[in-house]
């Protein structure tokens, strides 16, 4: 995703910070490809939206349309204005793609733990049908990322006797579903 690239990227840049003309230049293009990227996901229709109002639209603030618009237009941004400017998009994909995805992740292991804690808590042989739903709707990377994982963390599901068959039902669920 381009908040992940761009992200990989200023942290990057921000690890040997120079204000050599070279390092000027390779922070003003990793700021130049963040903030097209985040306004170019707002371009609908057939006729072209200003940068501005796009990413404004987006909730970048407007002042690094105007670092980015000097970088591609203009002279080069001093290395300070363009630190403030990467600092400001290492922020915003912080907040609208980094946090988001914890939660994400956060949610999506409360529900395998909560799997695992069903299926131990399972009196008869077998998952429970919403959990097999669960495990049949999950796509397979979450299976493997965030599922998988989960099941072999829990404090019972594979340690304790009482739950080897349910750790042999989550097993065969996963079995079934596995690309």
């Amino acid at each position: 995703p381009h908040a992940a690239e761009c992200t990989a990227t200023l942290v990057e840049l921000d690890l040997e910070p120079s204000s050599t003309t070279v390092a000027r230049l390779a922070l003003s293009a990793a700021v130049v490809r963040a903030v097209n990227g985040v306004a170019d996901a707002g371009q609908r229709g057939e006729t072209a939206r200003p940068v501005a109002q796009l990413a404004e639209a987006a909730g970048l603030p407007v002042w690094l349309v105007d670092v980015r618009h000097r970088a591609t237009h203009q002279r080069l941004p001093s290395a300070a204005v363009l630190r403030g400017a990467a600092a400001a998009l290492l922020a915003y994909f912080r907040d609208r793609y980094w946090e988001p995805q914890r939660a994400r992740l956060d949610d999506l292991d409360a529900a395998a733990t909560a799997l695992a804690d069903a299926a131990c808590a399972r009196r008869k042989p077998g998952l429970p049908k919403k959990c097999l739903a669960e495990l049949a709707n999950a796509p397979p990377a979450t299976l493997g990322h965030v599922y998988v994982p989960a099941f072999a963390r829990h404090p019972r599901l594979f340690r304790d006797e009482a739950c080897e068959r349910a750790a042999a039902a989550v097993v065969e669920g996963l079995a079934q579903r596995w690309p």
